[in-house]
């Protein structure tokens, strides 16, 4: 049995090596299904859920190809502007949804 996954949700479309997403596993095309139990909808919600944990691993579900797969992510300590919040993110990780 898959999964059930909504089309529309967030997926890492490129990756900075040496970042804290690449350090815990992530790879290019995992879509994001959960972020510490949560169910992630968009990257606004990405960013939202991230950024209320700096510095402390979270742990993020996605889909790869047609597995489940699960890793622990420590996000850097982000800034509180929103702008440089996502510029933050975006070091973190590439998302599109």
């Amino acid at each position: 049995m898959f999964p059930l996954v909504d089309r529309a949700a967030p997926f890492i479309e490129d990756l900075e090596p040496g970042t804290p997403a690449a350090k815990a596993g992530l790879k290019r095309g995992d879509k994001i299904l959960t972020i510490n139990s949560e169910n992630i909808a968009s990257v606004a919600h990405v960013i939202e859920v991230i950024s209320a944990s700096p510095d402390k691993a979270v742990q993020v579900a996605v889909l790869r190809g047609k597995d489940t797969v699960q890793m622990a992510v420590t996000p850097k300590k982000m800034k509180r502007d929103r702008e440089k919040l996502e510029s933050n993110l975006a070091e973190l990780l590439i998302l599109h949804s």
